[in-house]
């Protein structure tokens, strides 16, 4: 059986050792855990910025007033800057981000957005990259 050049990549095996074998033209297992550490450190500063900003929005709007307004602008700041992070890691701009300034909604859109390879930017769907073999973002 011959090697069809068309073929489309193929995901990544394991060895007997379960050891990830990359295919063909896939990136080096150094590549691929520091792109993992990258992702899971993306994934946690967007949730440490976006959870406690939501928090603030929603203390902000029950009090009310001056100050219920103020404590509602920052939690839009720090909504508006995990959302960056957080966009960022699935492979987007981080100006999405500014998708915070809907709050929830916001939140929701940026939530349906295709994911795509945080390495070569190919939509992707699944724990890796069909295209270099990097690890995708959850």
């Amino acid at each position: 059986m011959t090697h069809d050049p068309y073929a489309p990549p193929k995901s990544d095996s394991r060895d007997a050792a379960g050891l990830r074998q990359p295919a063909a033209l896939q990136i080096s297992e150094a590549e691929y855990e520091r792109i993992k550490r990258r992702l899971k450190e993306m994934n946690r500063n967007s949730l440490a910025l976006g959870g406690p900003g939501l928090a603030l929005q929603i203390v902000g709007n029950a009090m009310q007033g001056v100050t219920g307004g103020l404590i509602s602008l920052v939690g839009i700041g720090l909504l508006v800057a995990g959302l960056s992070i957080y966009a960022r890691m699935r492979g987007h701009s981080p100006w999405f981000g500014a998708l915070g300034l809907l709050s929830c909604i916001g939140m929701l859109i940026l939530l349906v957005l295709p994911k795509r390879c945080f390495n070569c930017q190919a939509k992707t769907k699944g724990a890796t990259c069909a295209a270099c073999g990097a690890p995708a973002p959850q």
